[in-house]
């Protein structure tokens, strides 16, 4: 193999591994604001957000469980899908926004 060639090869290479890079980090992005929660099991919850059909989804594993209880309202909420689960994790551009009150508590509201 001549030098050209394993230079081609090496930047062929890099520009595959680019590419995968690339699509292993262009997922969907769910984005809902004035939800409020029912939870379901530890991970698991129904969204209700305002306006819209509610939905449920189980939260993934690869942040901490973010704590939701029943009747909790989030002002904002971005989802990152896994496939299998939703990610809260912000390093992939997710999170949420707890609505509470003057006291810093989380507001309650009763089932929609």
């Amino acid at each position: 193999m001549t030098r050209w060639s394993a230079i081609m090869l090496c930047l062929g290479l890099a520009a595959m591994l680019q590419l995968l890079r690339i699509g292993a980090h262009s997922a969907l992005l769910y984005k809902y604001d004035n939800v409020q929660v029912e939870q379901t099991a530890p991970f698991e919850y129904w969204m209700v957000p305002d306006g819209q059909p509610k939905f449920h989804t189980t939260v993934c594993r690869d942040y901490p469980e973010p704590g939701f209880t029943t009747g909790m309202v989030l002002e904002h909420v971005t989802f990152v899908d896994r496939g299998s689960c939703w990610s809260l994790d912000p390093n992939l551009h997710a999170g949420y926004f707890i609505r509470r009150n003057k006291n810093g508590e989380p507001i309650l509201l009763s089932r929609r």
